[in-house]
């Protein structure tokens, strides 16, 4: 397992800076992580007089887990939620089928940013400034490498076949017989 801050250097190598200096990508220990954000109510779900900017967790729900984020601007519509013009949206939480935390897989995290950066391509939005790397941009060609990843990531997609695929399954009926 690569540690994360490899990751993010590889990323920020891969994929660049936004028009602030900040990478366009990253990923994150989501465990702590906070934003400051408007909101009409307290801590304890009370209504305020008046919305006030507070800290908040930014992943309340998927603590303890690597989640990789984009850079994007913040749209007008929702400019009054956040205080700042960008910000930092999840794409990918990095947890298998059950929920359980997984590591981040540079793989997969490779082929979320060039499908995002292809539909991005298509939609006019934003050009990718070079190729994706290892990356056939047809449909017949992402959908078979997101099939890879699915079966490397997720395996046989239940306990017996993820613990036989990750190397930890206990086996019986493995036992030498002695013949006499």
């Amino acid at each position: 397992m690569e540690r994360f801050e490899v990751i993010n250097e590889r990323l920020l190598d891969q994929f660049g800076r936004f028009e602030d200096g900040r990478p366009n990508w990253r990923v994150v220990w989501s465990t702590g992580l906070t934003e400051m954000a408007l909101t009409e109510y307290t801590r304890e779900g009370f209504i305020l007089p008046q919305p006030e900017v507070q800290e908040r967790l930014k992943y309340p729900f998927d603590q303890d887990r690597f989640i990789l984020e984009h850079l994007i601007p913040v749209p007008r519509t929702n400019i009054k939620d956040l205080t700042t013009k960008t910000s930092y949206e999840p794409l990918w939480t990095f947890q298998d089928n059950n929920g359980n935390p997984t590591a981040p897989d540079w793989d997969m995290i490779e082929f979320l940013i060039n499908k995002v950066q292809i539909n991005m391509l298509a939609a006019g939005k934003r050009p990718i400034e070079k190729a994706p790397y290892g990356m056939g941009n047809t449909a017949e060609e992402i959908k078979f490498r997101a099939e890879q990843l699915m079966e490397k990531l997720f395996g046989n997609d239940d306990k017996i076949g993820d613990a036989l695929a990750m190397d930890t399954a206990v086996g019986y009926g493995t036992r030498k017989r002695h013949d006499s």
